[in-house]
C-alpha cells in the first residue's frame, strides 16, 4: 500500500516525472485478442534491460477486478493474469532478464498489516452476503405471492429456499491470495506453464531469462525485486548503465527505486484517474513514472539554501534522507505519526526543517540504511513545534468536510424525493399496519403513505411469515427511513478512489467529550486545547494518567526502532523476521526527545512457515484456505488460541474521513503460543499439504538454444540442449549477459521440476485452452537458481561506469523549482503562510504544496492566537521583478502551458489545478497566476486583492498587491510593500 496520497502529490509537484505508454492496439478475432506489437521490433516505449513484476498487483485485479464480474472460477482467474501479464510484457519488452515475484511469507512487522486487511474483508464479504440473501427471499416471496402456489405453506418454501441459499457456493474468497494456500499453488504451476509457453511461442522471448520467485519463497514480491537487484549491482562485472522497470500499483515502489540508487529506473502502472476512452475498451491506460526525473526534481528540491551549510550536497546521502522523512508520513509497516499526512504537505514540512537544520550538523540523517538517531530526534522536535496547530487544523478541516458532505447529501435527498414525488404523484396520507414478530407477538404498527405501503408491503408479509432475520432488517429500515436500505455498494467502491464518503460514528455519552452534531463523531483528545498529549495516550493507548509520561517514551523508542528497520528493510533486506511495532497508534512528534542515546538492535529469526503465516492474518471465515486439522483451533470455543480470532471488533476512524480508513482493533498474536498449536498439528498433515508448507528458492527458466543456454554449455553444465551437470554452478553478470547467480539441476522430488514435456495445467473450455508440448518440441529448460549474497554491505552510490543521461528539466525548469523552495516557509507549518484581512474578519491561507496553490478561507475565531504578522512584516521575501517563475504574464510556465501540464490542461472556464485561463479558468494558466484578469483584479496575483501592477505569481510580486491599492511593485513574496 505504501503512502497514500504520494502518488498524485509527486505526479503534480513533480509532473514530468509522469508520461504517457505507448501501446498498439489488439486486433480481436472471435474471442481472442491479438496483440498488435511484434516483441521483436524496437520498443516505441525505449528499449528496456530488466523487468520486474511485483505479480499480487496482477492476481488481485484479475481475480476480483472492480466494477466488473470476476472470472467464474480459479482457472479462468488464472487465464486473466496470463492476458494481463501479456500486456505489461508487450508494452516493457525486457531483453535480458524478467522477474516475476509473487509474495511469500512476510515479516511479522508486515503481517499485523495483512491481519487488518484479510479480518476486514471477511467482514465486509459477510455483511455483503447476509445483504444478498435478504434480497433473494424478498424476490422469491414476491414470485409465491404473484403464483398464488397451495400445497405447502409459504413459510416452508421460504425455509427450504433459504436453505438452499445457504448451500450455494458463495463469493470467491480473495484471502486466498496468501502463501501456502491452494489457489497459491495453482498460480505458481500456471505462471511456470506460461513462462515456457511463450518461450516456445514467442521468439523475441529466445534470449530472455525468466525468474520465477513464487509464494513459496519467504518476502514480499517487491523486496525480493529489491534483493535481487541489490546482488546484481554487488556482482563486479555488473553492467552500471542497465536499465530497469518495475510493474506494480503500490506506491512505495517509488521509494525502492529511489533506494536502488540505479538512475536508469522507471515504473509502470495503471492510470488510476483515467479511463481510456475507445468506444468498448474499459482498460485503463499505463503510465510511466520516471525515477531518472524525479531524481533531477529532487536535486533542486533537496539543494541546501542556507549558505552556512558546511556539508556538501550529495544527491545519493540526500535521497536516502528524503526517503527516511517520508517514512513518518506512511509506509506499510507503521502507522504514520498523527500531525503527519501527504496532504497536508507534511513531506514539505519535514523538507524544510531538514534542509534549516543541515547548517547546524556534521553530517546527513542517514548513511547506507543506517540512522543517526540524535539527528533524527533534533529534527522531530522541531517538527513538534509544529504539531499542535497541524493536528487542530486537520480536525477543522475534517468537521468541515463532514458539514458540507452532509449538507450535500441532504440536498441530494431532498431533490431525489421531490422529483419521486412529483413523477409518482405521491400521495401522503398515513396508513397504518400492524407488524408481528416470530411468536405471533405484535410489535406495534407502522405508519406508511400508499407509496411505502406498496414496496414495503412484501417485507412486512416476510416478516410476519416468521422470517426474523428479514424482519428485523424491516424494523431497521423503518426506524432509519424508507431510503436507509438502500446503499449502493458502488458507492462505497467509487469513495475509496474520489474520498468523497462520510462515515457515521456513534457519539460518545461522556460530557467531556466534544462531539460534533453534523457526524456524531466524538473528539475526545481533542488536539486544540492543552493537555491533548495526555488525552492521547489516554484514549488511544489506555494509559493512566501517572502512566503517560513513561508510555510515551516506550512508544517512541518502539516507533523508532520500526523506522530504522524499515531503512535496513529498503536498503539491506529483512533485519529480524520476528520484530513488529506492538502498537495500533504511532507517539505525538514530541516523545522522541528521548531516543538519540538509544541503541538498534535486532537478533536473528527465521521467516513463519507458510501455515504458521496463515492462522496469523486469515479470519474463521477463510480457514476453508487452510488444511481441515487447523480449522478448529480458528473455530471452537474450547481453542487455546480462539482469542486470536474474533468474529467481532471495533473500527477507529482516527479521524479519517471514510471508514475503510479506519484502525482496526485486533489483538496482537502471541507468536510463541500459536506456534506451539499450530506445529502440534503438523503430524497429521498429508503428504500433499506438507509440501505446500515448504520454503523454497527461486527458479529461472530459459530457451535451450539461447545465449544463456549456450554459456551453460561452455561451462559443462549442459550439453545440446540438455542439463547434465548435477553440480551448482556459480556464473557472472558478464558471462550472462545480466544474471549473476548460482544455478543447479533441481531435485528430482522437488515437486516444480521441469520434466521434458510441458502441459497446460488448467480445466478450462476447449476454446480457451493453451496448447501442451511433448518432449522432442519443449524448448523451455528450468534450474533452480539461487540469489548471490553479497560480499560487502550495500552503498548508496552511483556505480562507477554509469553515464549520465541529459537533464529532462530545462534549465528555467530547475530555477524555478529553487526559486519556489526558497520562498517556501513559514514559522508554524513551513508549507503555507497566512494573512490576514480584518476587515472581512477572515483569514486566507495560501498553500503551497508542490508546483499548485489553493485557498481555503477559516474563520479567525478557529485559529490559535497566531505570532505570524510580525513575522511576515519583518521578512525581506524573496525579489519579485518581474518573475522568477514567469514574469507578469507568465503564470508558472511562461504564458502557454496551463499549469504544469497541457497546454489549457483540464481545467477549462472553471478551472482545477491545471487549467487554461488562470484562476477563474485553472490555478495555472493563461496570464499569469491570477489568470486573465486576475484573481480579483488587474493582471496577475499581484493584481488580485486589491488590485496593483502587472504581478504574475512571480512576477512584480504579490507582496505588495494582496492588500492594498496600487501596490504591486517590486514586492517579493512576503516583502517589499507591506501587508
Amino acid at each position: 500500500m505504501g503512502v497514500p496520497g504520494l502518488y498524485r502529490h509527486l505526479s503534480m509537484k513533480c509532473p514530468k516525472i509522469v508520461s504517457d505508454v505507448i501501446e498498439d492496439e489488439v486486433t480481436i478475432v472471435g474471442d481472442e485478442e491479438i496483440p498488435g506489437s511484434d516483441y521483436q521490433a524496437p520498443n516505441p516505449n525505449g528499449e528496456l534491460d530488466n523487468l520486474y513484476l511485483d505479480m499480487n498487483g496482477i492476481v488481485h485485479p484479475c481475480t476480483h477486478p472492480e466494477g466488473e464480474e470476476a472470472p467464474p472460477s480459479e482457472d479462468e482467474m488464472l487465464l486473466a493474469v496470463f492476458k494481463y501479464t501479456e500486456r505489461v510484457l508487450n508494452v516493457c519488452r525486457p531483453r535480458k532478464v524478467l522477474m516475476m515475484a509473487i509474495d511469500g511469507v512476510a515479516p511479522r512487522a508486515k503481517m499485523n498489516q495483512q491481519r487488518a486487511r484479510r479480518f476486514r474483508s471477511a467482514k465486509d464479504a459477510a455483511i455483503e452476503a447476509e445483504g444478498s440473501l435478504n434480497a433473494e427471499l424478498k424476490k422469491k416471496t414476491i414470485e409465491l405471492q404473484s403464483s398464488g402456489e397451495k400445497g405447502k405453506s409459504l413459510e416452508t418454501i421460504l425455509d427450504e429456499f433459504k436453505q438452499g441459499l445457504a448451500e450455494k457456493p458463495g463469493k470467491w474468497d480473495s484471502n486466498a491470495i496468501t502463501p501456502g494456500t491452494p489457489f497459491m499453488e495453482k498460480l505458481a504451476a500456471a505462471l511456470r506453464y506460461w513462462v515456457g509457453y511463450k518461450l516456445n511461442t514467442e521468439p523475441g522471448w529466445r534470449d530472455l531469462k525468466v525468474i520465477i520467485s513464487d509464494a513459496t519463497v519467504p518476502g514480499e514480491g517487491e523486496h525480493k525485486i529489491m534483493e535481487f537487484i541489490r546482488s546484481q549491482r554487488g556482482d563486479p562485472t555488473y553492467n552500471p548503465n542497465t536499465s530497469h522497470c518495475i510493474y506494480g500499483l503500490d506506491a512505495d515502489l517509488i521509494f525502492l527505486g529511489l533506494a536502488t540508487h540505479e538512475p536508469k529506473f522507471k515504473l509502470l502502472r495503471e492510470d488510476v484517474f483515467k479511463q481510456n476512452k475507445s468506444a468498448g475498451n474499459t482498460k485503463k491506460p499505463f503510465i510511466w513514472l520516471n525515477i531518472d526525473i524525479l531524481r533531477e526534481y529532487l536535486r533542486e528540491d533537496l539543494r541546501f539554501t542556507n549558505p552556512h551549510t558546511k556539508i556538501p550536497f550529495d544527491l545519493e546521502r540526500a535521497i536516502d534522507d528524503w526517503v527516511f522523512l517520508c517514512f513518518f508520513v506512511g509506509n506499510d509497516f507503521l502507522p504514520h505519526l498523527p500531525a503527519c499526512d501527504v496532504r497536508d504537505g507534511s513531506i514539505n514540512v519535514l523538507v524544510n526543517i531538514w534542509k534549516s537544520s543541515m547548517a547546524n550538523w556534521t553530517d546527513y540523517i542517514t548513511c547506507d540504511g543506517h540512522v543517526n538517531l540524535k539527528q533524527a530526534s533534533s529534527l522531530l522536535k522541531q517538527f513538534s513545534n509544529q504539531e499542535q496547530h497541524i493536528l487542530a487544523h486537520q480536525e477543522r478541516d475534517r468537521v468541515e468536510y463532514e458539514k458540507s458532505q452532509a449538507s450535500k447529501n441532504a440536498r441530494k435527498q431532498t431533490a431525489r424525493s421531490a422529483k419521486k414525488q412529483i413523477e409518482q404523484g405521491e400521495q401522503t396520507a398515513l396508513m397504518s399496519m400492524p407488524l408481528y414478530d416470530t411468536s405471533g407477538q405484535s410489535v406495534g404498527d407502522v405508519q406508511l403513505n400508499n407509496r411505502e405501503l406498496a414496496e414495503q408491503r412484501n417485507d412486512i408479509t416476510l416478516a410476519n411469515l416468521a422470517n426474523q432475520d428479514a424482519a428485523e432488517k424491516l424494523r431497521f429500515m423503518l426506524k432509519r427511513g424508507s431510503d436507509a436500505a438502500e446503499q449502493p455498494d458502488e458507492s462505497v467502491k467509487r469513495a475509496k478512489v474520489e474520498e468523497e464518503a462520510t462515515e457515521e460514528t456513534q457519539p460518545e455519552d461522556d460530557p467531556n467529550v466534544t462531539v460534533h452534531e453534523a457526524t456524531g463523531y466524538a473528539d475526545k483528545v481533542q488536539f486544540h486545547k492543552e493537555g491533548y498529549r495526555e488525552r492521547y495516550y489516554m484514549n488511544k493507548f489506555h494509559a493512566k494518567i501517572d502512566e503517560v509520561d513513561a508510555l510515551r517514551h516506550h512508544v517512541a523508542e518502539e516507533y523508532m526502532k520500526g523506522v530504522c528497520w524499515v531503512l535496513m528493510y529498503y536498503y539491506h533486506g529483512c533485519q529480524s523476521w520476528s520484530w513488529f511495532y506492538p502498537y495500533h497508534y504511532a507517539p505525538l512528534a514530541g516523545d522522541f526527545d528521548q531516543i538519540g542515546d538509544m541503541k538498534v538492535e535486532f537478533g536473528e529469526s527465521a521467516p513463519f512457515r507458510p501455515y504458521e503465516q496463515l492462522m496469523s492474518v486469515l479470519p474463521a471465515a477463510s480457514g476453508h484456505n487452510l488444511p481441515a486439522v487447523f480449522r478448529p483451533l480458528m473455530s471452537e470455543e474450547d481453542s487455546p488460541i480462539i482469542e486470536y480470532y474474533p468474529e467481532n471488533f471495533q473500527l477507529d476512524l482516527n479521524g479519517k474521513k471514510q471508514e475503510w480508513k479506519a484502525v482496526v482493533l485486533l489483538p496482537f498474536i502471541n507468536a510463541d503460543h500459536l506456534l506451539e498449536h499450530v506445529q502440534a498439528k503438523y503430524s497429521e498433515l498429508t503428504p500433499e499439504e506438507k509440501d505446500r508448507n515448504t520454503l523454497r528458492e527461486e527458479i529461472v527458466i530459459f530457451h535451450r538454444l539461447g545465449k544463456y543456454a549456450k554459456t551453460l554449455e561452455k561451462r559443462g553444465m549442459m550439453e545440446k540442449g540438455a542439463v547434465v551437470s548435477k553440480k551448482p554452478l556459480v556464473l557472472n553478470s558478464h558471462e550472462t549477459s545480466g544474471l549473476a547467480g548460482t544455478v543447479e539441476r533441481q531435485n528430482e522430488a522437488d515437486r516444480t521440476t521441469s520434466t521434458p514435456h510441458l502441459t497446460f495445467p488448467l480445466n478450462v473450455s476447449t476454446q480457451q485452452t493453451m496448447p501442451s508440448f511433448e518432449a522432442e518440441q519443449n524448448m523451455a529448460v528450468t534450474l533452480e537458481y539461487k540469489i548471490p549474497k553479497l560480499a560487502h554491505e550495500n552503498k548508496s552510490m552511483l556505480l562507477q561506469g554509469f553515464v549520465p543521461p541529459k537533464f529532462t528539466l530545462s534549465d528555467e525548469e530547475r530555477e524555478m523549482i529553487r526559486n519556489r523552495e526558497r520562498q517556501r516557509g513559514r514559522p508554524n507549518n513551513q508549507d503555507s503562510r497566512l494573512f490576514s484581512n480584518t476587515d472581512t474578519r477572515q483569514q486566507s491561507e495560501l498553500l503551497m504544496n508542490g508546483s499548485y496553490l489553493a485557498f481555503k478561507k477559516l474563520s479567525l475565531r478557529d485559529q490559535p492566537p497566531p505570532a505570524r504578522d510580525d513575522w511576515l512584516l519583518n521578512n525581506p521575501g524573496m525579489p519579485g521583478n518581474r518573475g522568477n517563475q514567469g514574469g507578469n504574464r507568465g503564470g508558472f510556465n511562461n504564458r502557454g502551458r496551463g499549469g504544469f501540464h497541457n497546454n489549457r490542461g483540464r481545467g477549462g472556464f472553471r478551472g482545477g489545478y491545471q487549467g487554461g485561463q488562470g484562476y477563474g479558468g485553472g490555478y495555472g494558466g493563461g496570464q499569469g497566476y491570477g489568470g486573465g484578469q486576475g484573481y480579483g483584479g488587474g493582471q496577475g496575483y499581484g493584481g488580485g486583492y486589491g488590485g496593483g501592477g502587472r504581478g504574475g505569481y512571480g512576477g512584480g510580486g504579490y507582496g505588495g498587491g494582496y492588500g492594498g491599492g496600487r501596490g504591486g511593485g517590486r514586492g517579493g513574496y512576503g516583502g517589499g510593500h507591506r501587508y
